[in-house]
This record gives C-alpha cells, sequence and structure tokens, in this order.
C-alpha cells in the first residue's frame, strides 16, 4: 500500500476520474466527465495505491490558509470495509498539517457521516441536499 500525490491530467489523474465517476457519480446517473474540472489544478489531489492500482482518492481544496475542504473521497467497491478509505483520510490530514493546514471542512453524504464521526468530524449543519442526496457540513480542527 502506498499513498501517493496525484498530478492534475496524470495518467493517475485519469484513474482517479474513473474511480470518482464509478462510485460517486454513475450511481447517482450522473457524469464527472460533464462537470467543470479544471479548477482541480489548483486543489490537492491525493490516492492509495495496492497492487498498482487506484484503491482510493481524495481531494483537498485551499479555503484559506490554515482551512481545507475535503471533497470527493472515493474508495473503489472492491476494496471497501478494508481500513483504506480511514488510512488515506489520516495520510491527507497529515500532509496537510505539513502544509499548515489545521481546520478541515467536509460535505458528508449522510450514508458516510458516521465514518467521518469516527475520524474526528463534527456535524455542523442541518441535513441539505447536494447533488440530489442528502448530506451534512462536517468540520474538525487539529
Amino acid at each position: 500500500m502506498e499513498f501517493i500525490e496525484i498530478e492534475y491530467n496524470s495518467p493517475r489523474y485519469k484513474e482517479m476520474l474513473e474511480l470518482r465517476q464509478q462510485v460517486l457519480r454513475a450511481p447517482l446517473g450522473l457524469d464527472i466527465y460533464t462537470e467543470h474540472l479544471t479548477d482541480e489544478a489548483d486543489q490537492w489531489l491525493f490516492g492509495l495505491v495496492a497492487d498498482d492500482q487506484l484503491m482510493a482518492c481524495l481531494i483537498a481544496k485551499p479555503v484559506d490558509a490554515d482551512t481545507a475542504k475535503l471533497r470527493q473521497m472515493a474508495v473503489n467497491p472492491f476494496a471497501q470495509g478494508n481500513g483504506y478509505g480511514a488510512a488515506l483520510l489520516k495520510f491527507v490530514e497529515q500532509k496537510l498539517v505539513e502544509k499548515g493546514i489545521r481546520n478541515f471542512t467536509l460535505h458528508a453524504r449522510c450514508t458516510a457521516s458516521d465514518f467521518y464521526s469516527k475520524a474526528g468530524y463534527s456535524v455542523q449543519s442541518e441535513v441539505f441536499a447536494e447533488v440530489g442526496i442528502p448530506h451534512v457540513a462536517m468540520v474538525k480542527s487539529l
């Protein structure tokens, strides 16, 4: 298992798009390839690789000097339940702390809020709709 930073528009980035499409968009009838993705060039892209295959990915978008919004966490369906998501989340938090980030925000699907709660995130909002499904805003400070 290896943690990596992914370069925008690289072959790994294209693999990341495929994983996000499969896990996050296709089940909702959405297509990631119709979304505006050029902003991701200025965001931090992370992945977890095992057997030369991207098993999990996560994006961190800088908000200000000490805050980042985590987004687009996806784990390969065949690898879910193996701790890859939790391991990647911890790695990303550590890497961002090294960059001076101390505060983390995210919009969690309600079905994933327990996952983030176990990682120390707190719900900060009522339920709201995003991409047509229920989400909550969550935060964590390190």
